[in-house]
């Protein structure tokens, strides 16, 4: 193992000064702390539509941790599977940011 770290620093496939793991999300939040963020940041459309820019307000990603008790088109930039499914479930939607392939 010493041998191949020292006369191979190539052998396991990446730069030992950069992470592997790019896709990183810094700050993220569960559903159920939705209505809390909505109180304060949150806006209701014209239509009815409640709307809630999680990106702006510096969320990277939405977890599924908890209930939703309200429909919200949620804005985000990751969204776990639960969590779609969930919003999704109680009349709402996500928006994923157009530059995200998650």
């Amino acid at each position: 193992m010493i041998r191949t770290v020292i006369e191979e620093p190539d052998h396991f496939g990446h730069d030992r000064f950069n992470s592997l793991n790019r896709n990183r999300a810094d700050r993220w939040i569960n559903i159920q702390g939705l209505d809390t963020i909505f109180a304060k940041h949150g806006k209701v459309e014209k239509d009815g539509k409640v709307v809630l820019n999680l990106t702006s307000l510096g969320y990277n990603k939405l977890l599924g941790g908890g209930k939703v008790e309200s429909a919200y088109a949620l804005q985000v930039q990751k969204v776990s599977k639960g969590a779609r499914q969930k919003i999704e479930a109680a009349g709402g939607e996500v928006i994923l940011n157009e530059y995200n392939t998650e």
